[in-house]
């Protein structure tokens, strides 16, 4: 977090912008948009440098002449930013009441047609109106983001490890329930649902779902309570996929995988490490669910250890593995407080491996922000950077985006990671508008020099192989 703040803090330097500004970088190399979260003095008005218009805010929270903000930042350039001007217009209050919520059961978009089941906390029936088609099980014991608690296990027992001495677990999959729709909010950028529900030893799940006006996509914030017990527990949460017949695919840290076909032999069939993101499908659909804060998963079913030598998934269902206490690592561990585990999902008639790259990336790679105060920027001095936004390096292939900028270790330059993520052999072009190249050289990982390569002005181009990760050091 202090990398992050001095970070921004010299970008805010070299721009020319007044204090009470907020700057929002982001630093993936796409443009985008982005929610963003700040603290602001009541009756603020945010308006968008770049377009002069201000931007709707939803109020989270008021307190004590304070504001706790949530808007939807559009058109954020490839790495760089843009910048919104903060003004406090008085004595008016600018920012209205927000609208009582409703408790609709049946919440809709242009994408979507959401069924919620307040008793369970999660959700019954999601419709997608562009497939026509539920893609949500709704023959599955377990709704949509339903919170699972799962008891049994202790003793010697085989979920520990594979000593076929060791009898099977005996474990009790415990639902969520007993839980209330809390209301349905109008949102600047889309709509809000609130639910609540508990489970065993947990006596809180607070559930907010994020529906987007613009965006085919819906996003699960679950805050959960959970008392510490020493006892052997594992807890999940379940998005059962109305696939017709069970196929599962999920991200690795370089390209993707169907644990049916591409595992090794010995390899882990109940559980997965999954980078991104993941998903269930079908020849006719694919759910792809980006796991923010929790990168374990099983398919099928929760993790019974079992230890299968063949991967025969029971059902179409993801369960996101968050927490257990069965292995060495962490046996007896009292697993207890408030935790957040976030979720995006989106669906397509047919697995689209980059979108879901793309959509990965933006959730686990939020935007930054500075909000320039009085203390920072005295008046408005010259400086380089415009206060519209500006962008520092662009991709002219979707499918290849920038891992990394660092300083080179050797201090010669700074070094560009890309990795090539839509499985395909392309060229691409690479530049960057407010630098003077003077080199470019194609590196190995350990940043050796290998072969230099051709600058035209301010870009360079570079060839891959699917799935292949090249580093650059450019001067």
């Amino acid at each position: 977090n202090d990398l992050v703040d001095r970070s921004m803090s010299q970008l805010a330097d070299q721009i020319h912008v007044p204090a009470h500004t907020l700057v929002v970088f982001n630093s993936l190399s796409w443009q985008r948009d982005a929610l963003v979260e700040t603290d602001l003095f009541d009756h603020a008005i945010v308006t968008d440098l770049a377009t002069g218009a201000n931007v709707p805010l939803e109020v989270l929270w008021a307190k004590e002449n304070f504001l706790h903000v949530r808007f939807l930042a559009r058109d954020l350039p490839p790495v760089g930013y843009k910048c919104y001007r903060v003004t406090f217009p008085e004595p008016e209050p600018v920012a209205s009441p927000a609208p009582e919520p409703t408790r609709e059961r049946v919440v809709e978009n242009p994408f979507y047609r959401i069924t919620l089941d307040a008793e369970s906390g999660a959700v019954a029936g999601i419709f997608d109106k562009h497939l026509s088609r539920e893609i949500v099980d709704v023959h599955s014991p377990y709704k949509f983001d339903q919170y699972l608690y799962v008891s049994g296990g202790d003793g010697n027992t085989q979920i520990m490890r594979p000593i076929s001495a060791w009898p099977p677990a005996k474990l009790t999959v415990h639902s969520a329930a007993d839980g209330q729709l809390v209301g349905i909010a109008k949102t600047p950028f889309g709509q809000s649902i609130r639910l609540r529900s508990h489970c065993v030893n947990t006596p809180e799940i607070d559930t907010e779902i994020l529906l987007f006006d613009n965006s085919k996509k819906i996003e699960f914030i679950d805050r959960v309570k959970k008392q510490s017990v020493t006892s052997k527990e594992g807890v999940y949460f379940a998005f059962p996929v109305a696939s017709q017949v069970p196929q599962f695919v999920y991200a690795t840290q370089d390209e993707w995988i169907d644990p049916r076909h591409d595992l090794m032999k010995g390899a882990s069939l109940e559980w997965f490490t999954v980078q991104k993101w993941m998903a269930s499908r079908d020849s006719g659909i694919t759910v792809g669910i980006i796991p923010v804060d929790a990168p374990l998963a099983s398919f099928g079913d929760v993790n019974r250890g079992t230890w299968p030598t063949e991967f025969r998934p029971a059902s179409s269902t993801i369960f996101s593995y968050v927490m257990n206490n069965y292995w060495d690592t962490n046996y007896r561990a009292a697993q207890g407080g408030d935790f957040t585990f976030r979720y995006v999902v989106t669906s397509s008639a047919a697995l689209d491996p980059l979108a879901l790259a793309r959509l990965g990336w933006e959730a686990t790679r939020p935007v930054e922000v500075d909000y320039v105060m009085d203390q920072d920027k005295v008046g408005n001095p010259p400086r380089p950077l415009p206060a519209e936004g500006a962008s520092f390096l662009q991709v002219d292939q979707a499918g290849v985006m920038l891992l990394d900028w660092k300083a080179a270790e050797d201090e010669r330059g700074t070094i560009l990671r890309f990795q090539e993520v839509a499985g395909r052999d392309v060229t691409a072009a690479v530049t960057l508008p407010r630098a003077l190249l003077k080199s470019a050289n194609l590196c190995n990982a350990v940043e050796d020099d290998l072969d230099p390569l051709q600058i035209s002005g301010n870009a360079f181009r570079l060839k891959f192989r699917a799935h292949e990760i090249l580093t650059i050091r450019v001067q």
